[in-house]
């Protein structure tokens, strides 16, 4: 009976001993990366296992995302062959950040739910609440606001309800952010202020920093820009109490934008060489050279063309750096990735291999070192747990520091999108600008050209005349450069600059050019683009004979809120010397103000054009 019992005891004591030692090579090798790769495919199926699977995808979710994927899936495995549901939510949770990591939104929502309702069945609020506020996130990025705001609200709600106010920040954040990209600034303005004060009331400065710079990109897109200052000084301040150099330079750049936008380009530039500087320092390469295009732009405003040159080429040098730099990070992430693969697939054959030789060998082992495993047990017992606890330790500081890294990592990324978006939105409201001014900058060249051709076919025939017409030829031209950068001019103004030209006209033509006039006088108030019926009129005498027996009839009148011009037609048998500007420059100026456009038809005998009158709301926003 002596007998059996000690050798019970000591089978008993045999196990404990290898499995410690088992779980102390686990323990050792969670802090090698290397080793990471290797020894989740060994687990044994237990809740041991299930936790350190999901430690273990939770520390890798930004450093080796595939990694991370491969360890909540063998958790997930291995729980469910076990019937371990404790650690199911959390691991779902890993697998949903994985996908929403590799944009995969429609798996990322997947794994999401199923973390909800795996706590919603546990009554678990807290979380069921955290749950929420990931499935809005993932909505919000595919740009499906509606959807955001019903699940933060529900987050919200719960949040109330446990009287857990220092989360609701970060919701009411959210939650304005949604309002404002539906369009709805009111509303996004009034929760971005609620979710300002309630961080300021709980001392939340790390909250109130982001949420008071966007604050000032909302009061700025909304052209308020005294609340926009304001709120980018409240962000400096933060940021420097914080010691939060990379906000810091965020709210220098807000700050330039805003005084950018007010003109006050000199002061814009500083505070954009202040966050150009601060970028520079902490090694923001993306942020720094985008604030180098900000400082040449300021400088340019401000009419220092030479430093602005030398600031854009510092840019576009910069720029095309990083665009290179990106394709081999690109390129070689795709490489890593591949490797992976195929040593995970390697791994685990060899895996299987090596489990088979090692069953046996731990047979044979066993059986010839049994007596010499009685010895050395009890010493090995006390190395091996003071081993297993230092090595606890040292993993328990890994995990921390790449929780750390996480956390960092995740606010560089939402300051570079929220830079993004900035940038887009500038970008594409210069583009119009450009091409509104390309277009109003033709005008002038165009109506010179067709007046010194008028005036050179006077000349031979009646010099005195000529000079008569160069003098009334001085007061249009400068009738002309007085609305050159005007956007829209009222109907009357128009007649009034198309009875000058028309003037000129006749001094070449006399009666052969025939034009009648019937305008509303209600529609004398309504609006056109600068010389836009002054080209119609051009266009009509360039391209058609005018003689006595032969004269060109134009009639001008106001017609369904529509201007209307109508000539005759009798086309010239040459073609005349043309630039090629007017009926295409009025269309595209329509096209760019208002989105409508002028009718140009034949009907018969007679051209007709008839161009929209427009009232000053009508026009898109096109900076002056």
């Amino acid at each position: 009976m002596n007998i059996m019992l000690s050798s019970r005891l000591l089978f008993i004591t045999v196990s404990i001993s290898l499995f410690s030692l088992y779980q102390l090579a686990i323990a050792q090798g969670s802090t090698n990366k290397k080793q990471d790769e290797v020894w989740f495919l060994n687990l044994p199926n237990d809740t041991i296992s299930v936790r350190r699977l999901y430690e273990l995808s939770d520390s890798l979710a930004h450093e080796s995302s595939e990694l991370s994927r491969m360890a909540a899936e063998t958790g997930l495995r291995i729980a469910k062959s076990i019937g371990f549901e404790e650690y199911n939510g959390k691991l779902y949770s890993c697998m949903g950040r994985y996908f929403y990591q590799q944009g995969e939104p429609s798996k990322a929502l997947e794994y999401c739910h199923k973390n909800l309702d795996f706590y919603r069945k546990r009554n678990d609020s807290l979380h069921v609440a955290q749950a929420y506020s990931n499935i809005a996130l993932i909505y919000m990025r595919s740009e499906n606001q509606t959807e955001a705001l019903k699940y933060l609200r529900n987050s919200e709600q719960i949040y109330l309800n446990a009287g857990r106010k220092t989360e609701l920040p970060g919701i009411y954040n959210k939650i304005g952010g949604c309002y404002n990209e539906m369009g709805m600034f009111e509303e996004g303005g009034h929760y971005l202020l609620k979710a300002f004060d309630l961080a300021m009331f709980l001392q939340s400065h790390d909250q109130a920093l982001y949420i008071s710079n966007n604050l000032c990109n909302h009061f700025t897109s909304l052209n308020a820009f005294e609340d926009a200052k304001t709120y980018a000084f409240k962000t400096i301040q933060l940021a420097d109490d914080l010691k939060n150099k990379s906000y810091q330079a965020i709210a220098y750049q807000s700050l330039g934008q805003v005084l950018f936008n007010q003109h006050q380009y000199k002061a814009a530039y500083d505070w954009y060489y202040k966050a150009y500087g601060i970028n520079k320092a902490i090694g923001l390469r993306y942020e720094s050279v985008q604030l180098m295009d900000n400082i040449a732009e300021s400088l340019e405003f401000d009419g220092q063309l030479k430093e602005a040159l030398m600031w854009f080429k510092r840019y576009k040098l910069a720029n095309d750096s990083l665009i290179n730099l990106d394709k081999a990070e690109a390129m070689a992430e795709q490489e890593r990735k591949f490797q992976l693969k195929e040593k995970n697939e390697a791994i685990h054959a060899l895996s299987l291999e090596n489990k088979a030789k090692e069953a046996d060998l731990a047979r044979a082992e066993t059986e010839r070192n049994f007596l010499l495993l009685l010895g050395a047990l009890i010493f090995s017992l006390v190395f091996i747990g003071w081993m297993h606890y230092q090595s606890k330790n040292r993993l328990n500081k890994i995990l921390q520091s790449k929780n750390k890294q996480i956390a960092l990592q995740n606010k560089q990324i939402e300051e570079q999108n929220d830079l993004l978006r900035r940038s887009n939105a500038s970008l594409k409201e210069e583009n119009i600008q450009a091409q509104f001014e390309i277009l109003r900058n033709q005008i002038n060249p165009h109506f010179l050209f067709n007046s010194l051709n008028t005036l050179a076919s006077i000349i031979p025939q009646n010099p005195s005349s000529a000079v008569h017409f160069t003098h009334e030829f001085a007061k249009l031209f400068r009738k002309v450069l007085e609305f050159k950068n005007q956007h829209l001019i009222s109907l009357e103004e128009e007649l009034e600059l198309v009875d000058r030209y028309l003037y000129l006209q006749r001094t070449r033509f006399a009666d052969k050019l025939q034009v009648r006039q019937q305008i509303e006088a209600e529609s004398l108030k309504e609006f056109v683009p600068p010389f836009c019926l002054q080209l119609l009129i051009e266009n009509a005498i360039k391209h058609n004979e005018i003689s006595s027996e032969k004269p060109l009839k134009i009639s001008i009148f106001t017609e369904n809120n529509q201007l209307c011009v109508l000539n005759n037609i009798q086309l010239r048998s040459s073609r005349p010397e043309s630039t090629g500007i007017g009926l295409e420059n009025i269309r595209r100026r329509y096209a760019i103000l208002t989105g409508t456009t002028p009718i140009f038809e034949r009907n018969g005998e007679q051209f007709e054009v008839r161009v929209p009158l427009l009232e000053c709301e009508e026009l898109h926003e096109i900076n002056p």
